[in-house]
């Protein structure tokens, strides 16, 4: 049943029919606009400076994780092998010309030690931080509290998502183009 506020936008057969399927299936711009133009008046928003107050005081904890077993040899390997490859860029071009290989390499570096399965070691099953991770929040859950959880690697959500549902998470996930 839709609410008496949200009856401009028609029953459940026809905004399905006019905006959910033309906007999540083609990706028909124009509905999404028009779709936008009309739920625009009801969408309240507000500023970051008005939500603030009403928020929980925010909670910064820094962990070092540091990987170990298995996880902790692939690291190695593949800071072993950057290091040469980085040494080999720096003598073939000079240091400001390798410059890009130098942030290629620590980008793999930091996904080997977020989770092996990011920097295509599958074989290796565990990963510290993210069993650490899926640690950390289990203390909230009892509180039925949300636990934002970010990461700047795409793949990661989707392992992440992985532990959720063994761990019997509630979840959402959001991604950038979400």
């Amino acid at each position: 049943m839709i609410d008496s506020s949200l009856a401009f936008l028609g029953n459940r057969r026809t905004f399905s029919k006019e905006f959910s399927r033309p906007i999540e299936l083609t990706g028909d711009r124009s509905q999404q606009w028009l779709l936008s133009e009309r739920a625009q008046p009801i969408l309240l928003r507000r500023a970051k400076n008005e939500v603030l107050e009403e928020q929980p005081p925010k909670q910064i904890t820094d962990e070092t994780v540091k990987p170990n077993g298995e996880q902790s040899n692939i690291c190695e390997s593949v800071r072993s092998a950057m290091k040469k490859r980085v040494g080999n860029a720096v003598q073939a071009t000079g240091l400001p010309k390798s410059r890009i290989t130098a942030l290629n390499v620590l980008l793999k570096l930091r996904q080997v030690c977020c989770d092996p399965k990011l920097e295509a070691a599958r074989k290796v099953k565990e990963s510290t931080k993210c069993n650490r991770l899926i640690e950390i929040p289990g203390s909230f859950m009892s509180k039925e509290r949300n636990v934002p959880i970010s990461n700047r690697f795409l793949q990661m959500p989707r392992v992440l998502e992985e532990d959720a549902k063994a761990a019997g998470w509630k979840y959402a996930i959001l991604y950038g183009s979400t």
